[in-house]
């Protein structure tokens, strides 16, 4: 037979949901930054290694293609799926090093990856916006010279009005050596 409702009881559900509610959208923000960590990383990687490869076979005569900036953004252009402004914004704040050595190269990337967690970007990372300079920057720079190769006009480059995403910084290193170079290096 059936219980009878209490007066007490009626709003439990709701209250438990209430206090549960926060926890669980917590919990699903986070495996989804858990899951855009891993595909951020596995491109920043392939980015640094492609930029080192590209670095130790060429002799730095080619144009603004042959420069490891070009296939560091090449390589992270796949990003660019999933929030174009906000993901474009990290591209271009994404800063390379290349060391040279005689028998190879050295190309080291810092990718400021967005969070995407509500409330979690203020207490773990830092604003993107003082990061982002266009006007010394080579990435701009290198896109607005592929654009013109193309023909087509440059992107707009304007992130007024757009909010952008908090950050924290990855950073991959890859190293490279030429064979060419490395059998006339060796004894």
């Amino acid at each position: 037979m059936p219980r009878p409702f209490r007066k007490g009881g009626r709003g439990q559900a709701a209250v438990e949901f209430v206090l549960l509610a926060p926890l669980l959208f917590l919990l699903f923000f986070a495996l989804i930054q858990a899951t855009y960590f891993a595909f951020a990383c596995f491109a920043v990687q392939r980015a640094a290694l492609a930029a080192a490869r590209h670095a130790s076979r060429s002799d730095g005569t080619g144009g603004w293609w042959d420069q490891p900036r070009a296939q560091v953004d090449l390589s992270l252009a796949p990003l660019l799926s999933l929030n174009w402004k906000a993901q474009t914004a990290s591209i271009l704040a994404t800063k390379v090093g290349q060391v040279a050595s005689p028998i190879g190269v050295t190309v080291k990337v810092r990718y400021p990856m967005p969070i995407w967690v509500p409330l979690a970007g203020r207490w773990f990372g830092k604003p993107l916006v003082p990061v982002l300079d266009l006007n010394n920057n080579e990435a701009a720079r290198i896109l607005r010279l592929a654009c013109q190769f193309l023909g087509r006009s440059a992107p707009d480059l304007s992130f007024d009005g757009i909010r952008l995403p908090y950050y924290r910084m990855l950073e991959f290193e890859a190293t490279a050596v030429d064979e060419s170079n490395l059998k006339a290096a060796l004894p």
